[in-house]
């Protein structure tokens, strides 16, 4: 499979321009390689705070050759907040291309933040050099910006980290990537026993999650797990045979499983959106910890060899849903102007992908389908 890979980067062109979009004295650094085919652009010059695309490049050896782009396309992110996700994303853009044997010109916008007037002007930037292909990596306020950016309905946008449902937006050119939380939570709901505990966070994912859960369920009792929570206090006799959701992070959910069991509370079931979802909850529990443990999974299965090279240039596809949703944007944004070889399933309705969601359980050192026992 590695030969494969090579013999693809000896081959295929992958032209990537790194564009800034803030006002600052310090010019864009330079291309680390010089082999590497990077397109020169006369922009605004920008601080990087993070030399997110050097990686890319650096990953991505390609043969320089004067071959021109079937296409163009730009990536966004503000990288004060998506750097994590910027680098990810550009990785399965890579792996893809490289895998349909395609010549693109891949352009990243940094934002740095989620400032108006630099989207705005990032957009017009993206306008003046014809690009009409974009994948996004927006905040929700980020997305609010879309209704007042003019000129941007003639491009087509991607925005892999964001549910339509928690948007304003309504416009044809525009699809959303997110996952859908609220389904996840029904369908683990469908699992409960209707007496619920539900541990959060008062911020971000895990306070949307509880607000869903409480939107969905009846019967529900939060209790808040912050910085200086004693687990004593929160673990006691009044969640025996309860149902628990772990709207927590990766970290307070682990410690909260092992307290659990080391109490001997027997909760009736514990469970999980996407959130937990990652093999990293193996190596900070214990088997015992996780008996009770399942988990809704909307990321689908690709193509195998994808898969494989994806994994090659250092991105997770099988855990990390913002990439599995980046990869379906780049397949739609390019199948939408070109043919394409079939390499993963997915359906796009109202401007928004329709995810599957699987029940899943840790079986020691993996994840399978789970099917419950009935009671």
């Amino acid at each position: 499979m590695r030969i494969k890979l090579i013999k693809y980067l000896l081959t295929i062109v992958l032209v990537i321009s790194f564009v800034g979009c803030t006002n600052t004295n310090k010019p864009a650094p330079k291309p680390p390689v010089k082999q590497y085919k990077v397109e020169k652009k006369v922009v605004t010059p920008v601080i990087i705070e993070e030399p997110v695309i050097q990686e890319v490049i650096q990953e991505v050896k390609v043969e320089e050759k004067d071959i021109p782009a079937q296409i163009s396309v730009a990536l966004i992110f503000p990288s004060k907040y998506m750097s994590k996700y910027g680098l990810g994303a550009s990785k399965v853009i890579s792996a893809y291309v490289l895998q349909q044997n395609l010549t693109i010109n891949m352009q990243v916008f940094d934002c740095i933040d989620q400032n108006y007037e630099n989207l705005v002007r990032t957009f017009s930037q993206i306008k003046e050099q014809n690009i009409t292909k974009v994948i996004a990596l927006f905040t929700p306020k980020m997305v609010s910006y879309l209704n007042n950016i003019d000129g941007i309905d003639d491009i087509d946008i991607y925005i892999p980290t964001i549910n339509k449902k928690s948007s304003n937006i309504n416009s044809s050119n525009i699809v959303f990537g997110g996952i859908d939380y609220k389904q996840q939570i029904d369908k683990l709901l469908s699992l409960s026993n209707g007496k619920i505990v539900n541990f959060y966070s008062k911020r971000g994912i895990s306070r949307k999650l509880t607000n869903i859960l409480e939107n969905s369920a009846s019967n529900v009792t939060n209790k808040i797990v912050d910085n200086s929570s004693r687990y004593n206090r929160l673990l006691n006799n009044s969640i025996k045979y309860k149902t628990i959701f772990l709207n927590t992070t990766m970290v307070k959910s682990s410690i909260l499983l092992s307290q659990i069991r080391g109490k001997d509370l027997k909760p009736y079931r514990i469970l999980s959106t996407q959130l937990n979802y990652n093999p990293l909850i193996i190596s900070l529990t214990q088997r015992a910890d996780r008996t009770k443990l399942v988990f809704a999974n909307s990321i689908g299965k690709i193509d195998p060899l994808l898969e494989e090279n994806i994994t090659l240039l250092g991105a997770d596809i099988k855990y990390d849903w913002v990439n599995y949703s980046t990869l379906i944007g780049i397949d739609y944004l390019i199948r939408s102007s070109m043919p394409v070889v079939d390499l993963l399933n997915y359906n796009i309705e109202d401007g928004q992908v329709q995810y599957d969601v699987n029940i899943v359980k840790n079986d020691g050192y993996s994840f399978k389908s789970y099917l419950p026992v009935v009671n």
